[in-house]
This record gives C-alpha cells, sequence and structure tokens, in this order.
C-alpha cells in the first residue's frame, strides 16, 4: 500500500514463533597477542591465563643486529614451539627494530641476507610464519621496505604466514612513519596487515587517550581503502599513559594490570570520555606519597590524569571488528593486562557480546543494534532482553536512528531536568516533533507502551493520513493512537495478535525493540 517503506517486520508478541538459533560462528576469529617481556616459562604462564582465547602468538624473538643481520632474542625453544601448536595456538615471531630508525635500514638494505637467515629459522623450528614490525621509518624508505616484504613473501615456504604491523593513520596521511607504508603494494604480498590503532596520546603529547574510539574506527578505515576486510586485524592497547599536569612534559605508559592499585592507593576519582569511549582517573599525590613506584618509575608531587582501557572501552572497539567484518584483533601486549579481560574477550571478538541473549528469538537483531550503536546493553555484560523498556531508554534509541548530531534544548519537561542523563535526548526529541509527553511532563522512568512506539514511529517515517480500517477488537477510530496503529499495521512494522487484539497500552520488551529497530533500518 505504501511502497516507500519497505519495511517487512513481523512482530508476534504473543508467541514470538521465531526459531532459537545461536548465531556463533563455526570459525572464530583470529586473535592474535604480541609476547614482548618475560622468559618462554613466563610466556606459557601468561596464555594459561587468557582461558583459551588466543589463537596465535606474537613473540619478541627476532631482532636486527648493528650490521643488519638476524639477531635471536632468545634460543628458540622446540618444545615451546611444539607446545602451542598442540594447544591450536600458531607462533609467528615478529621482526623488530625497537624504533631505531638506522638498524632498521641496515636489514632493508641487506634484505637478501637477513631474510636467508630468517626462512632458515622459521623453517628449522617449525614456526607458523613472520610478522614485519619495523617501525619508525619515513616516507624515503617506502620502496625499500616493499622490497623487503615482497622478498620475504617470496621466500617463505607456502603455509606460512606473513602480516605487516601498521601504524594507526586515522587522516590516511602520506608524510612522516605512517607516510613509509605503500598500503596498495604491501597488499599483494601480505596475508594480514595488523593495525597498531593506538599511541594516540604518547609521551610527551597533552593529555589524552591512547586509543580513542574515533581514532581506531578512522584508522580501520583508512587501511579499508588499499585491502579487504579479511586481511585487517584490529590492534588493541593493553596499557595507558598519564600525566601530571602540574609538569610540562606526560605521558608516560602505565600497563592495565596497574591501573587498579594506583586508582586505590591514591583515592582516584573514576570517569568515563563518552566521545572518545575511553576511561580515565583524576588523582593528587602529595609529597609524601611521591615514593610510589609504577614500571620503575616514581610519582612526584601533583594533579594526575590517567587514561587506561578497561572491559567497556575494549568491548566498543572488538565491536568494529563484527562492523567492518575485519580478520579479528591482535593485542600489545600479553602481560599488561588486567586479567579478568578474558572472561568475555572471545566471545566479543566473535560477536557474542551479552551472556543473556543465546538462544534468544532476537539474538541476532539485538547483535545487528548492538554493532551499529542504536541500542546498547543494560550494562556491559548483559542486554536484559526480557525487561520492558522505559520512555527515556526508546527515546535515545530513536535520536540515534535518527543519526541526529545536534541538541537542541529547551527544557519544557518538569520531571525531565536538566542534570538528567535523557534531558538532551528527549528535548531534541520534542523540537523535532518526533517524541512528546503529556503537557509539562514526559514521565521519562515509565514504561513506553506498544501505541507510544507506534506514534513515534509514525512520525519518524513521516506517515500520512491513514484512516483507521484494522478490526482489532481494543483499537477504535476514536482513540488518540489509532491512526499511529493503522500506519504502522499497514507497512508491517507492527502486527496484532492472534485473538484479534492489539494491546495498545502494553509494554514493549528491549528484544521488541531490537527488532523492531533492526528491521526499520534494514540491518
Amino acid at each position: 500500500m505504501i511502497k516507500k517503506y519497505k519495511i517487512y517486520f513481523y512482530l508476534f508478541v504473543f508467541a514470538l514463533l521465531i526459531t532459537n538459533v545461536s548465531f556463533v560462528s563455526a570459525e572464530e576469529r583470529v586473535n592474535m597477542t604480541y609476547l614482548y617481556k618475560g622468559t618462554m616459562n613466563d610466556y606459557k604462564t601468561y596464555i594459561e591465563k587468557t582461558k583459551d582465547s588466543v589463537n596465535v602468538i606474537l613473540p619478541n624473538l627476532f631482532n636486527i643486529s648493528s650490521t643488519g643481520t638476524v639477531d635471536l632474542t632468545y634460543v628458540i625453544d622446540k618444545q615451546f614451539v611444539d607446545d602451542m601448536h598442540k594447544k591450536g595456538i600458531k607462533v609467528i615471531p615478529y621482526i623488530s627494530n625497537h624504533w631505531d630508525r638506522e638498524l632498521a635500514r641496515k636489514a632493508l638494505l641487506n634484505y637478501e641476507v637477513y631474510i636467508k637467515e630468517l626462512v632458515k629459522i622459521v623453517s628449522d623450528y617449525n614456526l607458523d610464519g613472520v610478522n614485519i614490525d619495523i617501525e619508525n621509518l619515513i616516507v624515503e624508505d617506502k620502496d625499500n621496505f616493499v622490497r623487503f616484504t615482497k622478498h620475504l613473501r617470496e621466500s617463505l615456504s607456502s603455509g606460512k604466514t606473513l602480516s605487516v604491523a601498521i601504524a594507526a593513520n586515522p587522516s590516511d596521511s602520506k608524510i612522516g612513519w605512517v607516510g613509509s607504508y605503500d598500503y596498495k603494494e604491501l597488499d599483494k604480498y601480505v596475508d594480514t596487515f595488523i593495525v597498531m590503532t593506538y599511541d594516540q596520546s604518547y609521551y610527551g603529547s597533552k593529555p589524552g587517550p591512547v586509543a580513542g574510539y574515533h581514532f581506531v574506527e578512522n584508522s580501520i578505515k583508512t587501511i579499508l581503502k588499499y585491502s579487504t576486510p579479511d586481511k585487517v586485524i584490529l590492534g588493541v592497547p593493553f596499557y595507558g599513559r598519564y600525566w601530571n599536569i602540574d609538569e610540562k612534559v606526560g605521558g608516560s605508559a602505565i600497563i592495565n594490570a596497574s591501573v587498579k592499585n594506583v586508582a586505590n592507593a591514591f583515592h582516584a576519582k573514576k570517569y568515563y570520555d563518552e566521545y572518545n569511549r575511553t576511561p580515565y582517573l583524576k588523582f593528587n599525590v602529595n609529597k609524601i606519597q611521591a615514593t610510589y613506584n609504577v614500571s620503575g618509575k616514581k610519582f612526584t608531587a601533583g594533579s594526575y590524569l590517567m587514561y587506561y582501557e578497561n572491559d567497556k572501552s575494549l568491548k566498543e572497539k572488538l565491536i568494529l571488528v563484527e562492523k567492518y567484518n575485519l580478520k579479528g584483533s591482535a593485542s600489545w601486549a600479553l602481560s599488561q593486562e588486567d586479567t579478568s579481560i578474558w572472561n568475555n574477550y572471545k566471545n566479543w571478538l566473535n560477536a557474542r557480546y551479552y551472556n543473556d541473549t543465546n538462544g534468544s528469538w532476537a539474538e541476532e537483531y539485538i547483535k545487528k543494534v548492538t554493532v551499529s550503536g542504536y541500542l546498547n546493553g543494560s550494562d556491559i555484560y548483559s542486554f536484559k532482553p526480557d525487561n520492558y523498556m522505559t520512555r527515556e531508554e526508546f527515546a535515545t534509541v530513536i535520536y540515534r536512528i535518527q543519526g541526529y548530531s545536534d541538541i537542541i534544548v529547551n527544557g519544557i519537561y518538569k520531571d525531565v531536568k536538566e542534570n538528567r542523563w535523557s534531558y538532551n535526548y528527549i528535548n531534541t526529541l520534542y523540537s523535532y516533533g518526533i517524541m512528546q509527553g503529556n503537557r509539562n511532563y514526559f514521565y521519562p522512568k515509565k514504561y513506553i507502551t506498544r501505541e507510544e512506539v507506534a506514534a513515534t514511529i509514525y512520525r519518524v517515517l513521516k506517515g500520512n493520513e491513514t484512516a483507521y480500517q484494522s478490526k482489532f477488537n481494543d483499537v477504535t477510530s476514536d482513540m488518540w493512537s489509532s491512526k499511529y496503529i493503522e500506519f504502522c499495521v499497514s507497512t508491517s512494522i507492527l502486527q496484532g495478535y492472534p485473538d484479534g487484539s492489539f494491546r495498545p497500552k502494553d509494554n514493549i520488551t528491549r528484544a521488541e525493540i531490537a527488532a523492531l529497530i533492526a528491521k526499520i533500518k534494514g540491518i
């Protein structure tokens, strides 16, 4: 009837006769992690703590000598490699110049000798490939870097993986360190790009997040201009940085595993940067406390800002893997994390975002609206699909699906104060004529009803005047909501019940809203 609304949604609330399906992928995504410090025995201990979440390790084995040849960090333990293989874990050591540009250039110029040695070691110890993590080159080194990568690819036997770690490049810059990567040429030879989406803020920079959400997402968008999602790995940090704002220079690193102790020691106040989707602490250190040691560095007296990663911020980043259908994730570096992250990391990486939606009729819808950012969980770990949705929660969802970037504030509602979390969303929707209250009250905590949902969707989709024709036994043409219900029914957005009722006053669950939004947005 109304062709422009190609929306096919059959919401049978009475029975919800949708097959219970668990949307668990048959093939788990790749989860790599770097191993930087420690012995082989230490590495085994670190890996045990991951709860079988990791399937590729990138140990620090290959350095570059002063003559441009292979310098082994450790004597390789073949038994360690065999043990990892028995666990189903691939061992792909990384080449590092540890930020030394001239050392890297020696390897690039001496590439034939270096690669010959490297390939022999990979073969002798049954390693699964090589990760090139050569950093701090510049544009002038670009061609030599491609030549090195090409020759290594041609020299490695089939079945061995070649990956390149690349710097975050949110603006697709062609200068400086990020300019040393010829993405298009490198894509011809590598199996995987590991995008190091961190160090947005660094030692010497102004205070800020190590890996803000938009910095991370835009860096992914850059490499996808030159490669395909199945070759891209999202790199995430297991560390943060802190600044004494009373000093001119700051930004020293702190591992996530140490943050909780610092917060407790200094009674830090915890915050969450909603724009960058990153947690941070504020705390003061007095002269007496200035002996506190973090990673060998003492705090000086002053006022501190500390940015780090927690479950919430890491989950936000891992959702990007599903959003862009990436190959997987990599982390820097194992042993730096708060080990509680492994309780959920594998599930989040594989788009299993909540502990209470597996097998739900709405599981796939919930996943889609989570990835799109339209509807979040009740908390980080649960969605609570059977809970009813409040009016202010629904207002927030509608604000997001409308894609509003502006905030219009008028303060019309007496029960929505300026300090209320939903204040901006509710007032903006009122200004656009999308969602309204009753006189000067919005009733934000009240559960939203089916007829209120119908009215809001009618306004969102700019529905036309439709005379009431449906024959529900509990809806009459003189009801305020009849035209809204008629529109939503005629466009198959909402349906009634087998007993002939619509139940306009009934509340609606979070799972039903997830399905509704997924269908409206065509996701």
